[in-house]
């Protein structure tokens, strides 16, 4: 089951044109999200501690690219990668990352 915050998906397209997605799914998902009061971007201990979250969709989406060579991501639901996702998607290989939000691209 998905994050009850926030949806976000990561679409990486590859080289060969294939689209691998992840989501910011939950293995222990909660009614109410722990993180709730906390700023954007803080609290992210308790998405592992409690919701027992694989990752964020970035680094799910990585985690199933399985050894194809991707060229784009296209992550929508935010309006941001944080640090750790955009160092994941970039040492994966990919070489432009586009944050929607509501299907607008923002950057």
């Amino acid at each position: 089951m998905t994050c009850v915050k926030q949806r976000v998906i990561c679409r990486i397209e590859t080289e060969s044109g294939e689209v691998v997605t992840g989501e910011n799914w939950c293995r222990n998902p909660q009614q109410t999200c722990p993180r709730a009061g906390f700023p954007s971007g803080e609290g992210y201990h308790l998405c592992r501690e409690i919701c027992d979250q694989v990752g964020h969709a970035e680094q799910v989406a990585v985690m199933n690219l399985r050894g194809r060579m991707p060229v784009r991501a296209v992550i929508e639901g935010h309006t941001y990668v944080c640090d750790d996702c955009e160092k994941a998607l970039t040492e994966a290989g990919v070489q432009e990352i586009h944050v929607c939000d509501n299907n607008q691209e923002l950057t």
